[in-house]
């Protein structure tokens, strides 16, 4: 299955349309438990998500289950050789594991900064203490650098929805060079879901698209999650597909929910029709950030 589970709300009051908070404890081990019995066990998680690696840890960490984890790693003070492993070793130490799946670097501009700290995550995969390396983006133009410096990468996590199609254009080079492409926002963290009549003025740009997704679900009888859930999953380019859920009912029913449709169906035109200009996306999905900083420095004060 081309799913993997995203975990910033199993430690942080995440998305814009979570009314919930935070996961509870119970809600989280019936979502494990479903993960668990339908072989779902993949995770998107950074060492920025609260206690997201300690949770995956104590639940999976010495199981026989087979679990993939892919994490991503985050600089706190200039680089020093070294300290990319350190950082390592702090995520294996809660994951309870010796080995990751996937190291990515969660701030392009950490490398930007000091271009030598890709050669220790090099390092790191040479000695098999992670499988795959790579880097979690945000803009087409970090993209550009790292295919313009060659870097020898194996997984760019981007995101990629029916509202932002920036990276699409980039597909064909990607799985040229056999890097897996692992998408993100694929709900658009939640805004997708909102009332475009009641929508924050901050969210103005995205409004008149959300109300024709919105239209197009009416009109088909297809629920947005599908629209937005298969719209991603019809490009063969992608690996995977990362979504956060909140319960284990929303994670049975996005599951239920795929297959409804491919690139092949009527939708499928009506829905590539919805994609944003690039410049106005780039302000929106700085709005979804800046929202969630808020939203997290108001919970730590």
């Amino acid at each position: 299955m081309k799913i993997s589970i995203g975990t910033a709300q199993f430690g942080l009051d995440y998305g814009v349309s979570n009314a919930k908070g935070k996961t509870s404890p119970s809600e989280l081990k019936s979502i494990f438990d479903f993960m668990e019995k339908n072989d779902l066990c993949e995770f998107d998680t950074a060492q920025t998500y609260g206690d997201s690696e300690s949770l995956i840890g104590k639940r999976f960490g010495h199981t026989n289950q087979p679990t993939k984890v892919v994490s991503k790693f985050s600089l706190t003070q200039n680089y020093k050789s070294g300290d990319i492993k350190k950082i390592l070793e702090a995520s294996l130490t809660k994951l309870q594991t010796k080995t990751l799946f996937g190291m990515l670097l969660h701030n392009f501009s950490d490398y930007y900064n000091d271009p030598n700290l890709w050669n220790e995550m090099i390092d790191l995969r040479s000695q098999g203490v992670v499988e795959k390396v790579g880097f979690s983006l945000y803009s087409p133009r970090e993209l550009d650098l790292i295919l313009d410096n060659n870097l020898d990468i194996d997984i760019v996590q981007i995101p990629f929805s029916l509202f932002d199609q920036r990276f699409k254009p980039y597909f064909k080079e990607l799985l040229a060079r056999n890097v897996h492409i692992y998408c993100r926002s694929t709900f658009m963290q939640g805004l997708v879901f909102l009332d475009p009549s009641t929508i924050d003025k901050k969210f103005n740009l995205a409004k008149k698209s959300i109300g024709l997704l919105k239209n197009i679900s009416n009109d088909i009888g297809f629920s947005i999650n599908s629209l937005c859930l298969n719209y991603v999953l019809a490009h063969s380019s992608i690996t995977k597909v990362i979504i956060g859920v909140t319960s284990a009912d929303e994670l049975k029913n996005n599951i239920g929910l795929i297959n409804e449709f491919d690139n092949s169906h009527i939708l499928f035109d009506k829905l590539e029709s919805l994609g944003i200009n690039n410049d106005d996306l780039d302000i929106i999905m700085k709005q979804l950030i800046d929202t969630q900083v808020v939203r997290g420095n108001q919970k730590n004060e």
